[in-house]
């Protein structure tokens, strides 16, 4: 993960053009997300796609073994450090998990481009690595955290990662 952790260090924020028009009051995009959102997501898809990062995160999920759930929440939990610095910590805390998601997503598709077979239950297991790791870290109690995340049926996973949105009710 060398690289994509060098590639985004060197990053400086975005700056947008003299003649950009002003933001209006919010300071949110059109979709409701926070400047520091949007540089965020920037900087993750120009490490990425733009410095050569996916190379190097391929090869790493590659060599995951039989675990690809834990590599790529470790990489996208390292992004998503590394995205933290480089906005310093602007990024409101109701965007944070938001941010993590379109992360990890990426990651995914990374990982699914290089030849692996990534499906909802493993998003939905490295998604939860990765919240009990930030859970951890932040020297909270993680049992609560993985009772809920273990009751979530890993179909609703597949569901958004297919693309389809909302949650629908599952039946009984």
């Amino acid at each position: 993960m060398g690289l994509i952790n060098e590639q985004m260090q060197g990053q400086q924020p975005a700056q947008p053009a003299d003649d950009a028009p002003m933001p209006d009051d919010t300071g949110a995009d059109d979709a409701g997300n926070s400047e520091a959102y949007d540089a965020a997501i920037q900087y993750a898809m120009t490490a990425l796609y733009k410095q050569g990062g996916a190379k190097q995160l391929a090869a790493a999920l590659r060599s995951a073994g039989d675990n690809p759930a834990q590599a790529m929440a470790d990489a996208a939990y390292q992004m998503m450090q590394i995205i933290d610095e480089k906005t310093g910590g602007d990024i409101p805390d109701e965007e944070l998990v938001p941010l993590a998601t379109e992360v990890l997503t990426e990651v995914a598709e990374v990982g699914e481009a290089a030849g692996l077979q990534i499906d909802g239950a493993t998003i939905a297991e490295a998604m939860k690595a990765m919240l009990v790791r930030f859970v951890r870290e932040q020297g909270g109690d993680t049992a609560q955290l993985e009772q809920a995340m273990n009751q979530i049926d890993p179909a609703t996973f597949n569901q958004i990662a297919a693309g389809d949105g909302e949650q629908q009710p599952q039946e009984a």
